[in-house]
């Protein structure tokens, strides 16, 4: 999760045309290091990953949107800019509220033993976290990502053969994560210590290598094509 998105990166930075988007993928792999802290049994660490995790979400959604150039378009950053609020407004504010983070968890396989939240500050978790912020932060976030699948997915028609032999990789890795953080959301609603749900966010967790493969073999027929 975190070597195959830097090794992606340094090797785009060796390309002229993609050197930006190379060095962005590289700085998510760094990212993503902090999100792996959560594994730790530290109460502190782990939290300091999860919140982490959080935050990677908007790497993601800017380097899908971004590749191959590293630049986005109007549209673009509307949705990186939406997905950075809904983790501001409805993610963030959480960590100081909650007694341990919701599971399981792509980054993290320790299920109902996890440690607590080192970041509390209150005396108990209030109801509107379960009640209303944590289902509307996760439709919010489902729905950017269907936007952002249907974007990557609206500039293959148009594009190059070149271009969609590019695209086309990235775009069926992100449909598959798209569909498996759908399932997992109901699924952690309805059954949250199933090994069904588990076994989702494995898969949510292996799409980001599986990202990054993707990423990999578009710059490489892209460069063959060439």
């Amino acid at each position: 999760m975190v070597g195959a998105p830097i090794v992606v990166g340094l090797y785009a930075r060796r390309l002229p045309h993609v050197r930006r988007f190379g060095t962005l993928l590289a700085a998510a792999g760094a990212g993503w290091f902090l999100a792996s802290l959560s594994a730790s049994q530290d109460d502190l660490v782990h939290s300091i990953g999860r919140v982490s995790g959080w935050i990677v979400e908007v790497f993601l959604v800017y380097l899908v949107l971004a590749f191959p150039s590293g630049s986005l378009g109007r549209v673009d950053r509307a949705l990186v800019g939406g997905m950075a609020l809904v983790i501001a407004l409805l993610y963030l504010p959480t960590a100081v509220l909650v007694e341990q983070y919701p599971t399981p968890s792509p980054w993290t396989s320790c299920g109902a033993d996890c440690p607590g939240n080192a970041f509390m500050l209150t005396s108990a978790e209030p109801a509107v976290v379960d009640d209303v912020l944590r289902p509307l932060r996760e439709l919010l976030t489902v729905a950017i990502f269907v936007a952002a699948t249907v974007r990557l997915g609206r500039r293959i028609g148009p594009a190059s053969h070149v271009m969609r032999r590019t695209l086309a990789p990235v775009l069926s890795v992100a449909i598959f994560r798209l569909a498996a953080m759908a399932i997992g959301t109901v699924s952690r609603a309805v059954a949250p210590n199933s090994s069904f749900t588990e076994v989702v966010a494995w898969l949510i967790a292996l799409a980001l290598p599986a990202l990054a493969c993707a990423f990999l073999i578009g710059l490489i027929r892209w460069r063959l094509f060439m």
